[in-house]
């Protein structure tokens, strides 16, 4: 019920470990926004991050960076590369335990 739950949802959902920086979990979502097989999302070290547009990028790494070391949820604006190129603005929030 979960799963059928979380891939209902109109907006990406995903699982990160916060040691590797490895995604262990993507919505399908995330293949019909982006553009991007999941497959590769789960395969391809620091993919997320990747097709972050260049000119948010070093903002969003301080952002997450801060929220792995001080846990919280932080939520920012910033742009994604789809597949074909095209800018896309998404809102991310990432709850991060610190505990893990």
């Amino acid at each position: 019920r979960y799963y059928g739950l979380v891939q209902g949802l109109d907006g990406i959902v995903w699982e990160m470990n916060p040691r590797t920086m490895q995604l262990s979990f993507v919505s399908q979502r995330a293949e019909l926004l982006l553009g991007y097989p999941v497959r590769r999302w789960l395969a391809e070290p620091n993919f997320r991050a990747r097709i972050t547009h260049p000119e948010d990028a070093p903002r969003m790494s301080v952002l997450w960076a801060a929220a792995l070391a001080q846990g919280g949820a932080p939520t920012a604006d910033y742009r994604a590369l789809r597949n074909d190129a095209r800018e896309v603005w998404i809102r991310g929030t990432v709850p991060v335990d610190p505990a893990r």
